[in-house]
């Protein structure tokens, strides 16, 4: 049986044609994902979205509804675009372009610095980490980015606030402790793969001598006795 090794770092396959065979397998579960996804982003979004209404006149109404309605209509147009798609690849960037707009969207959000505005800071990287079906590499570049945006967000303008520090030590650990989730679950998933193809390879390889054998016996002209080997007999 052919061994494919993991990538230490992502929890990939080291080989890059059989990750990619192990990505363009899986695309309609992460399409479908993705779709999820989206679909919660409307919801949740649109329930926020009606919340905040309650602010009308406040500094925060429009800080709150712009980027609301922002990540609303993103996530529809991926939500319709997803379906299509052919490749991973497709897949992929349907999935950044929501991560990043709903990304810049979501800072905007938190610069009122209110109670939900810390929960979004510390959440949005979660789900950019462990809840996107993106590559390893993108799924890195997406969360650390996203965590960025979040604390850029939250602080600024300034001043500074007095949180700030315990905020970041705090968004390090959590972010830290995802990442190293997101390459276990990705060793646990194609090392079931790989389980997987090599027991679809097996049953095939034994229906193919089966047939072979069959074969045989049917092409020799005179009767043939199958007697199993007596072990002693051997000795």
């Amino acid at each position: 049986m052919t061994v494919h090794p993991l990538n230490t770092i992502s929890g990939e396959f080291a080989c890059p044609n059989r990750e990619a065979t192990f990505r363009h397998e899986r695309l309609p579960e992460s399409v479908r994902h993705g779709r999820l996804l989206f679909g919660a982003s409307i919801l949740l979004n649109a329930l926020f979205l009606i919340s905040d209404w309650r602010f009308y006149g406040e500094p925060h109404f429009w800080v709150a509804v712009p980027a609301r309605l922002t990540v609303v209509v993103v996530s529809l147009l991926c939500f319709a675009v997803v379906r299509h798609a052919k490749t991973f690849r497709f897949a992929q960037r349907t999935m950044l372009t929501w991560e990043a707009l709903t990304a810049l969207a979501v800072a905007l959000l938190v610069s009122s610095r209110s109670d939900i505005a810390l929960v979004a800071a510390l959440l949005s990287p979660a789900v950019y980490l462990l809840v996107v079906p993106t590559s390893f590499r993108w799924t890195l570049i997406a969360g650390c980015g996203c965590a960025g945006l979040m604390m850029a967000g939250y602080m600024l303008p300034l001043p500074v606030p007095s949180t700030a520090l315990g905020l970041l030590l705090g968004a390090l650990t959590s972010n830290t402790a995802f990442i190293l989730v997101v390459v276990q679950s990705n060793r646990l998933r194609r090392l079931e793969w790989a389980a997987v193809q090599a027991e679809r390879n097996a049953n095939v390889e034994l229906a193919r001598s089966r047939r072979l054998i069959e074969s045989l016996f049917r092409a020799v002209p005179i009767p043939l006795v199958v007697k199993p080997v007596n072990k002693a007999e051997v000795i």
